[in-house]
């Protein structure tokens, strides 16, 4: 690296191009003056021959006599690429950069000659010895700088590379990092001699390959297999191998293993027989999708259930939370905490576990505002150029989507609630959070009525609902049951079989307490539903008792309080959450994409045009199906502390994806048009 000009701003860099090398332009957040850095791109000795022992059929045809004039030994006229690669540096926490890992990667390349290299791949084989076209390795030079950006900031380094014409577009790179720490391969492209540009997929962390044969990265252009450039084959089939893996030995950080697990380790079963829990997945009683496999040793006194000790548990490192993502939710945790904070002091000092009434609930809320906003940006995110490195600092004092500043010590009161303070409380607000709330998506058409339990009669008892007519007549605007049901008009959020066979083990717990829940709706002519009757189920008294059922309807003068009525719907509401949460939201949503993106993994090339498509769709899933089986499902976790079927919570969840669940019946529209 020659020093031209310094000064002292960090900053990304921009490069352009020279007739001897490459000068990095340097340009401060906090001052408009460059510093100007030239770079030469230099060819590395290695080059010919690795491919040809690691793939196969692959060698080099360019070697470093090649690079000293306008053709080469063969007479044939060479070509020159002009490539960029972007990185991010090592991070040490959210958005700050590693810097005793930077100096260590500075002192490899400056006491051990160790680089970062490139090496293009074409899709041509050579004419003569049938061997894959390939560059020579290009070091990436200048990456030891006197001042370093501390922020995660995206550095650009240009290359160039000569091939012969021949050689053609090239359909891969193979990078090569000797650096003892990992980089972010943000991008990387090619600038043609037509003028066009050749982008490749990337976006992806890149640890040290000394010991390995480089990281494959393909350009990004979809193929079929059938379809695939006969000089790529054998990088495809090497990259899915990778990616599998043997199946063998614990996960380490910096592999990319995608393979397959079953839900083992959500129990502590060295803590005591209480904190033990079932496996979910392979078995007839507690089928469930399979999770990321990580390999950790099994508990002491549970051979068949993996130890929880390391922490964060594996994922691979491109399904992580890149910087942004992870800054974007650590200052949501932190607000979060300021939020909780007024209200932890409280009852720290007041020694208070639970609220005395609903008013004490609102002092957790932030006053009403003058007008109600709309809670949609009024314009796009943040440019990626004014966006601040410090994207945590960024992120904590951002604004609210409609403009308003977050209060340090409150949440933002919810919109329904800027409208009317009574709103939760009203059977309209009840009936239509049904369709437009958390969970719009158990309520269906009652086809038949009385509506009946799927459950078996010989052990769960009569499958009749103990909603009759005589609940319902004279509140369908005049139809009878028989008209409401040919024209549509009932519909129904049914828990009964859901809940029913827990509903015993539930109740037997400390603090929970609970009902197997059915609750009945009337579309009115107005298009909004009316909620028509709630019914509470319990299991019987007695192994020949009956079950105890009772049904709760709206009182008929609704400018009163009816607080058994009021009490009804907090039990039908409380079973809408806890549905919501560990069976719509986690197994529907995520536990049964883990496999799916798995597979994608291991079956499907990233020159794969469904893999292309749906890499996107699951970015981050596996970083938060880690996070909930560390923190949120475990024996103990944030689920089963907080809502009411504690411990049996993912249970029922497993026990409702072996009785309803198939990839056809909930895909749309077939799930809507079975609703």
């Amino acid at each position: 690296m020659l020093l031209n000009r310094l000064n002292i701003s960090s900053a990304t860099s921009t490069l352009r191009g020279t007739s001897d090398g490459f000068v990095v332009r340097q340009r401060g957040r906090f001052s408009s003056e460059p510093k100007l850095l030239q770079v030469r791109a230099a060819i590395s000795d290695s080059g010919a021959g690795w491919f040809e022992s690691k793939v196969g059929k692959v060698g080099s045809y360019v070697d470093k006599k090649s690079h000293t004039g306008h053709g080469n030994e063969d007479g044939e006229e060479m070509v020159h690429f002009k490539g960029t690669a972007v990185i991010i540096k090592k991070l040490k926490v959210l958005d700050v950069v590693d810097r005793i890992a930077d100096i260590q990667d500075d002192a490899s390349e400056i006491l051990g000659g160790k680089h970062v290299s490139v090496q293009l791949i074409s899709n041509e084989f050579h004419p003569k010895t049938g061997k894959v076209l390939v560059s020579s390795e290009v070091n990436i030079e200048g990456w030891f700088t006197i001042f370093d950006p501390w922020t995660a900031e995206e550095l650009s380094f240009h290359l160039d590379f000569a091939v012969p014409r021949a050689f053609g577009v090239p359909g891969a790179i193979i990078v090569k990092n000797n650096h003892p720490n990992e980089f972010l391969l943000v991008n990387f492209s090619l600038d043609l001699p037509d003028k066009s540009s050749a982008h490749f997929i990337t976006n992806s962390w890149v640890f040290n390959t000394e010991h390995t044969d480089g990281r494959v990265f393909f350009r990004n252009k979809a193929y079929l297999p059938s379809d695939t450039p006969a000089a790529l084959q054998g990088l495809r089939e090497r990259e899915l191998q990778v990616l599998r893996g043997n199946g063998n030995g614990e996960r380490k950080h910096g592999e990319r293993i995608y393979d397959y697990d079953v839900y083992n380790d959500l129990g502590l079963p060295d803590d005591g027989p209480k904190h033990a829990r079932p496996t979910l997945g392979g078995s007839l009683e507690f089928p469930f999708p399979r999770r990321m496999r990580t390999g950790r040793p099994p508990t002491k006194t549970s051979p068949d259930c993996e130890s929880r000790r390391s922490k964060p548990f594996y994922v691979p490192s491109d399904e992580r939370f890149d910087h942004v993502k992870l800054s974007d939710n650590k200052a949501d945790m932190v607000r979060a905490g300021g939020h909780a904070i007024s209200s932890k002091i409280e009852a720290k000092l007041m020694r208070k576990a639970d609220f005395d009434s609903i008013e004490e609930i609102w002092k957790l809320y932030a006053p009403k505002e003058k007008d109600i906003k709309n809670v949609l940006p009024g314009k796009v995110d943040i440019e990626y150029r004014d966006q601040h490195s410090l994207a945590f600092v960024q992120e904590l004092t951002a604004r609210r989507a409609d403009g308003e500043k977050n209060h340090p010590l409150r949440f933002a009161l919810p919109q329904v609630l800027q409208a009317n303070d009574k709103a939760w409380q009203t059977n309209e607000e009840f009936a239509r959070e049904f369709l437009a709330g958390f969970n719009p998506i158990e309520i269906k058409l009652v086809t038949e009525f009385p509506i009946k339990s799927s459950l078996n009669p010989a052990e769960y008892g009569d499958p009749v609902s103990a909603i009759s007519s005589k609940h319902i007549d004279g509140h369908l605007e005049g139809l009878s049951i028989e008209e409401a049901l040919s024209k549509k008009k009932l519909f129904v959020v049914d828990y009964h079989d859901t809940f029913f066979p827990w509903v015993g083990r539930i109740n037997a717990l400390e603090n929970s307490k609970t009902y197997a829940s059915r609750t009945l709706f009337f579309l009115s002519s107005d298009e909004t539903l009316k909620v028509l009757a709630i019914e509470l189920v319990l299991p019987p008294k007695s192994p020949d008792g009956a079950k105890i059922a009772r049904v709760f309807t709206p009182p008929a003068d609704s400018s009163k309080t009816n607080y058994v009525w009021e009490l009804a719907k907090a039990h039908a509401i409380n079973n809408e959450m806890a549905v919501h949460q560990s069976i719509n939201h986690f197994t529907r949503c995520h536990a049964v994409t883990e496999p799916i993106i798995i597979a994608s993994h291991r079956q499907l090339s990233k020159l794969h045009p469904i893999h292309q498509l749906m890499a996107p769709h699951f970015k981050h899933t596996l970083e938060v199906n880690s996070t909930a089986r560390m923190n949120l499902l475990p024996a103990g976790g944030t689920i089963e502390e907080i809502y009411t079927p504690r411990e049996y919570i993912v249970r029922m969840a497993a026990a409702y994806y072996r009785d309803n669940w198939t990839f056809s019946s909930n895909a749309l529209p077939n799930d809507l048009v079975k609703r």
